[in-house]
């Protein structure tokens, strides 16, 4: 897939306009696409940015629509961060619109340079256009869920480091000592997952939709979708035996879901074989009660990673 990072216009007109800007309202301002964005661009940025984000909380971004208000935002702004790989289906045509009429705009896809997996569907029910069609456009046949590996997070997040340095090149060390601190911590966590799920006894866990590739592949484990890679649509019949057959032969007790989707097919599935549903986060978003609990990214993929260690002991 076509990796490109968007870094239009740094010249010095652009470089004078995104310092008067960050002189006149104390903080540079970034908009995001979605809450894993957000979270890098203010552990890279720290208390020098001002992050919006586009999909809102509790929002699942696979069936978010932009408004027009979204999209004059963004053609508005000066810097816009995005995950890429083919997630934000909608993000090309806004960004090319953007390079028309603002020139002082810079777009930076955070997870250019990295290695995509392939993607995988399952049937579902032939009416269930709305899923066909989010798969088609969120990637096809990558898996676009970047985000949800460790390692792949601090790549994203140097990435946009390296952009913000470039941009701003007089917070450069600050950048670059934010990045380290959290890089730190993100690969300490990874550490203590690989010898977390390497004394588990079962590898396979079933998920509401198959948005933990990357986490998969890290530790050895292999992911099961209700779903496939969008979280739009139901699975058929025959989709939901293999899962509790599955289930049954691995000894699965615990079926987990999305909880900014539904419920309804994991608790199911865990009727079936006598087990019970769970949530596990992809970190598409945070829910209302995680924000409340001022859970981030790291605190979140803590949750995730105890979760399912438990459920494949």
């Amino acid at each position: 897939m076509k990796k490109i990072i968007y870094i239009f216009a740094l010249f010095l007109l652009v470089g004078c306009t995104n310092e008067q800007q960050a002189e006149e309202t104390g903080k540079i301002s970034v908009i995001a696409s979605f809450y894993p964005i957000a979270d890098f661009v203010e552990r890279v940025g720290g208390d020098l940015v001002e992050v919006e984000t586009l999909v809102g909380a509790g929002v699942d971004p696979h069936g978010w629509e932009m408004s027009t208000q979204d999209r004059n935002e963004i053609e508005k702004s000066s810097i816009f961060i995005y995950n890429g790989s083919g997630f934000e289906h909608w993000a090309d045509d806004v960004i090319e619109s953007a390079k028309e009429t603002n020139t002082d705009f810079v777009a930076i896809e955070s997870s250019q340079g990295l290695t995509l997996a392939e993607g995988h569907s399952h049937s579902h029910d032939h009416e269930d256009e709305a899923h066909e069609e989010a798969h088609d456009r969120e990637g096809g046949a990558y898996d676009a869920h970047t985000w949800i590996s460790l390692p792949n997070a601090v790549h994203q997040m140097e990435v946009i480091k390296d952009a913000l340095s470039e941009i701003y090149p007089e917070h450069a060390e600050e950048f670059s000592s934010n990045f380290e601190k959290e890089r730190d911590a993100f690969l300490a966590l990874h550490e203590r997952a690989l010898e977390a799920f390497e004394e588990v006894k079962r590898k396979d866990f079933i998920v509401g939709h198959e948005s933990f590739g990357y986490l998969a592949k890290d530790y050895g484990l292999t992911q099961h979708g209700i779903e496939g890679a969008s979280s739009l649509g139901e699975p058929d019949p025959k989709r939901m035996a293999e899962l509790v057959e599955l289930a049954k032969e691995t000894g699965l007790t615990t079926i987990f879901y999305d909880p900014l989707g539904s419920d309804k097919i994991a608790q199911t599935i865990a009727s079936e074989i006598g087990g019970e549903a769970k949530e596990l986060n992809p970190l598409e978003g945070r829910t209302q009660e995680e924000i409340d609990a001022n859970l981030d990214y790291l605190a979140i993929m803590q949750k995730n990673i105890n979760a399912l260690s438990e459920a494949l002991e």
